[in-house]
């Protein structure tokens, strides 16, 4: 590898081009060829050990070439001398290794929230003063003196509004796009930079975050074309798209989730160390404060999570698993069971001397459990709930490899119906902790002088040693698990959304005289919302929030309420739909007899008959009700 990387480096030429104009050639003494499929991994191994001479008091973030130093302290005389003291360090080993930080890019930042103008640091890089200034961005994040992303708040709205232009072009109340298209186009270009560090900045206060949420509802009036009077609650239900707030906490516990699987990271003594889950109260809580709050609230242990102490060896000294996937060439949907037993059968007939051992995870409503059979052995293994069926395969092969360790047979053939758990053992660096013991495990067993082969076989076609097994997982499936057995991050996450559904739930039982919540007191996605066209999506999503022209665009006008010329009662959807005796005979014609005791509910619902046969558009088309516009 060091000869390959000397020889990609070594004698090479550039020119630099302007327009179509070519300058002379010259030599690369130094850095990495533009545009090298290398380039970026060998400039990272460059500069990996930048702050390897720093003490050990003086915090440091790299990523990439973004490189940030910081030093915490109650005197600012003393915070600039051991920062600069930093620096130096740092212009020593920018001359030990050919390379020169950027006096332009580099700028110095004073965070403090005392009542004083802040202080000019005076550090200086190569002989060039370092400008302190009151905001600065790093990693895509915009910092102030005072950590109210104010400053962040303000470019992240104007630049989501830019991109809101996009969803307004293709999209208008009589025409356009579908409203799945419009929340997909959202989502992607627009939700993505909401989500983004979303949250690391949840710690400011609640008024400057409030600017975010008009980005969001402005959104999902524009895809769904609701009524501008239309409420944010209802908006957020007819979409089924969660506050934003919500959203926030829900990514700050996957992410709280992932790096508890991963203690050598940078980040997990900010987040998990005593001082950090717990505050004086003086100030904002922290992030990890935050958390332990929410998973307390919802009673999911953090301890939980299958973690990964150890860096792992480099994938070329773990052991090369053999998995054997030529019975997955032809679809088990192709052939009869009983071809596809024979064929199964005929291809393990081929391991002759190999010890069988059949693995299969289950996962129901009542649990999870995985097993193994070999020979006339039979283990099963009840699992925590949360445990997906992906993780519960593996954990039956791992268990099915601490059994070969300790057997005295030197052949061993692992036969599985799970096509994933197999593909996962042979990609290259896994990240999954259960692979990666796995592979650890393998390597120990073919250490000691066995041999273990992996084989897919297909699923429920009478295979004895399989259904013996997928038997036994199932019993141990519906068993309680006494112990406590670590699983991946990914296995828990299934667990955070129904907790903040509920949060949301809790939240719209309180809306009080709001139109939607008459019609979906539940939160859920609704199928009749997507109509396939623009106009009567529309029209059914203002006559279900009940906020249409001709009801509420008095508020728009400064007007007053109206009220139905026939009955002098206030002009509601709900008085035109059942109640209005002037349009009795529209409604028999389209509606047919509405039964006594006929709500709004059966009228708009999810499974409303009148919803999913389109009478309901022909009734408002034929009284002429103004739900979009002025006609």
């Amino acid at each position: 590898m060091g000869l390959f990387i000397e020889n990609f480096l070594s004698g090479r030429r550039f020119k630099v081009r302007v327009g179509n104009q070519l300058s002379s050639s010259f030599i690369q003494e130094n850095g990495v060829p533009q545009g090298g499929v290398l380039s970026v991994a060998l400039f990272a191994v460059a500069i990996n050990d930048i702050a390897d001479d720093l003490p050990v008091s003086i915090g440091r973030s790299l990523f990439v070439d973004d490189f940030a130093i910081w030093f915490a302290a109650s005197s600012a005389r003393h915070m600039a001398r051991q920062l600069q003291l930093a620096v130096r360090r740092l212009e020593r080993w920018s001359r030990d290794n050919g390379l020169r930080f950027s006096t332009r890019k580099t700028v110095a930042m004073h965070f403090c929230r005392r009542r004083c103008a802040d202080p000019t640091l005076g550090i200086r890089l190569y002989g060039q003063t370092i400008p302190t200034q009151p905001v600065a961005k790093f990693l895509g994040m915009t910092f102030d003196g005072r950590l109210t992303y104010k400053e962040h708040f303000r470019t992240l709205r104007e630049r989501c509004f830019k991109s809101l232009n996009v969803l307004k072009c293709v999209a208008r109340t009589s025409y356009g796009a579908d409203r799945k298209t419009l929340l997909l186009l959202y989502r992607s270009i627009i939700r993505s930079k909401l989500d983004y560090a979303c949250f690391v900045y949840d710690s400011a206060s609640e008024s400057s975050k409030k600017s975010l949420d008009a980005v969001h509802h402005a959104a999902l009036r524009v895809a769904t074309g609701a009524f501008r009077t239309s409420p944010k609650s209802s908006l957020l239900a007819e979409t089924n798209e969660p506050p934003l707030a919500l959203r926030r906490q829900m990514l700050g516990m996957r992410y709280t989730l992932k790096l508890r699987q991963y203690p050598t990271h940078p980040t997990y003594p900010y987040v998990f160390s005593r001082h950090a889950t717990r505050s004086d109260g003086r100030v904002r809580p922290s992030f990890g404060e935050r958390m332990g709050g929410l998973f307390s609230a919802a009673n999911i242990s953090l301890r939980g999570v299958r973690r990964t102490w150890d860096t792992p060896p480099p994938p070329w000294k773990n052991a090369n698993p053999q998995v054997d996937l030529s019975l997955s060439t032809v679809k088990k949907d192709n052939l009869l069971p009983a071809e596809a037993r024979a064929r199964a059968l005929e291809h393990i007939a081929v391991y002759d001397g190999f010890i069988t051992v059949y693995t299969d995870g289950s996962k129901t409503t009542e649990g999870a459990g995985c097993s193994f059979v070999a020979g006339r052995d039979t283990r099963s293994f009840s699992l925590p709930p949360s445990a997906s069926v992906f993780s519960s395969e593996l954990v039956a092969i791992e268990k099915a490899l601490c059994f070969i360790e300790v057997s005295g047979s030197p052949f061993y053939l692992i036969l599985s119906d799970s096509l994933s758990s197999l593909l996962a053992l042979r990609t290259f660096n896994s990240v999954d902790p259960i692979v990666r013991d796995i592979l650890t495990r393998l390597t120990s067993v073919e250490q000691s002088g066995k041999s273990v082969r992996f084989c897919w076989i297909p699923s429920h076609v009478g295979i004895e040693g399989n259904e013996l097994a997928d038997a036994a997982a199932r019993r141990a499936a519906a068993a309680p698990c006494t112990r406590r057995l670590p699983l991946p991050a990914r296995d828990l996450y299934p667990l955070v959304r129904p907790f903040m559904l509920s949060k949301w739930q809790a939240e719209w039982d309180l809306c009080v005289r709001n139109n939607l919540r008459e019609l979906k007191p539940t939160l859920e996605p609704w199928q009749s919302c997507l109509q396939g066209n623009r106009f009567q999506e529309v029209v059914l999503c203002r006559l279900r929030i009940g906020h249409t022209y001709a009801t509420h665009s008095y508020l728009l006008s400064g007007g007053e309420q109206p009220l139905c010329n026939r009955c002098s009662v206030p002009l509601t959807v709900a008085h035109v739909l059942l109640s209005c005796p002037l349009f009795e005979r529209n409604r028999t014609r389209y509606l047919g007899c509405i039964a006594p005791g006929t709500t709004i509910r059966h009228l708009l619902g999810d499974e409303s008959p009148w919803v999913l046969s389109g009478n309901i558009f022909s009734f408002i088309r034929s009284v002429n009700f103004q739900v979009i516009y002025s006609t």
